[in-house]
Order: C-alpha cells, then sequence, then structure tokens
C-alpha cells in the first residue's frame, strides 16, 4: 500500500507524543531555541508565505541512503488552517486538513479524522501547518523537540530533534526555507536511518 505523508508524519507524531507523555517535564529554556537563533525564527514566522501552490516531490530512502521510490503530486497551502497534497505519481491518493477536519485517501478508502477529539491527528496537523507557516516556535512547544536555526546558503535550516528515543517514529525533521522564507523542503529522519525527503517548488 502506497504511504503517504500523512502516514510518515504520523510516526514522527507518535513518538513525540509519547516521549511527552513518559519524560519528565522540560524546563522552558531546554524546548526554546537558543537566543542566537531567534533572529531567524522571527524572519520566517514574519515573512513566511500566507498561501502556497506548487508541485512536490517525495523521495524515500532507505537505510543506506539510496533512492527506494520516487512519488510526485500537487498541493496547496492556505492561512492558518487549510492545506493538501494529491499525489499524480502514482495517482489517486491524496491527503488534506481544514480546519478541524482531516482527510486522507489511501487506495481509494477515504478516512475523516475529528481534529478536536484526535490528539495525535491534531499533533499531525499542526506540524505541517506550523512548517508552512512559519511558526516554529508552536510547533517546539506542539511536539517537545530541540530546535536549532541556521542560514543554509542564501535561506534557512531549522532542525528539530525528538527528545526521547524510541522504537518507531523519526529522530529528527529538517524544514529549509529559500531566502525569502517560502518553505522548499522537509527532510524526515527514522530512528532506523531511514528517510523522506519532500522537495515543494512553485
Amino acid at each position: 500500500m502506497k504511504k503517504l505523508i500523512f502516514a510518515l508524519a504520523l510516526a514522527f507524531c507518535a513518538a513525540s507524543v509519547s516521549a511527552a507523555a513518559t519524560a519528565p517535564a522540560a524546563s522552558a529554556s531546554a524546548s526554546a531555541p537558543a537566543d542566537e537563533d531567534g533572529a531567524i525564527l522571527d524572519k520566517i514566522e514574519s515573512s513566511a508565505s500566507k498561501s502556497i501552490s506548487g508541485n512536490f516531490v517525495e523521495t524515500r530512502m532507505n537505510a543506506a541512503g539510496k533512492v527506494a521510490a520516487t512519488l510526485k503530486g500537487e498541493l496547496t497551502y492556505t492561512a492558518p488552517d487549510v492545506f493538501s497534497m494529491f499525489y499524480t505519481e502514482p495517482n489517486g491518493d491524496f491527503f488534506m486538513i481544514s480546519g478541524d477536519v482531516m482527510k486522507s485517501g489511501i487506495s481509494g478508502t477515504e478516512t475523516v479524522y475529528d481534529l478536536r477529539k484526535n490528539v495525535m491527528m491534531r499533533t499531525l496537523s499542526h506540524v505541517l501547518l506550523c512548517s508552512f507557516s512559519g511558526r516554529i516556535r508552536d510547533l517546539v512547544s506542539e511536539i517537545d523537540a530541540d530546535c536549532a536555526a541556521a542560514r543554509d546558503g542564501s535561506g534557512y535550516v531549522v532542525t528539530l530533534t525528538a527528545k526521547v528515543k524510541s522504537t518507531r517514529g523519526f529522530s529528527s525533521v529538517q524544514i529549509f526555507y529559500d531566502s525569502a522564507c517560502r518553505i522548499s523542503k522537509m527532510i524526515m529522519t527514522e530512528w532506523s536511518k531511514r528517510s523522506t525527503v519532500y522537495e515543494f517548488a512553485k
């Protein structure tokens, strides 16, 4: 069965939720980005696009760093809480967020989630919406991850690292923004060393 970004990000969210429930409460200074990262996060949040429409390429890498699969599709994002990904290669699967409702379609089967009641799916929604809107500080608070921000060529990269190791899910998520603070790429790395790269283009 084909996997969506939904399935991949869900694993990261599941690990984050589990870690938050089992780990000791972290201090505010431990969760917050370092002071030197603050200017970058401020710029990303103040400059991030309010509306995005374009294409994406999803590349799945195995633990050895070799390409296992490549998928393509179209995405849209409208602030603050509307997001969709429709796959064209292979065709038919989709993932959508609209307010408090999330929908996924995999191999012709549609599933609907009420984000007011489903904590796991609400966290997934927050990860995606905050990444595209540039609200990194909100995301750090939501998933209880360590955060680092740095310049990357003419743009910026934000790295979120899970605080507690898990047997499943993702150890880190990197979010890349171009010079105009538009999201350009995400890299989600599993504890197993497998990773998925999402590249976004207008």
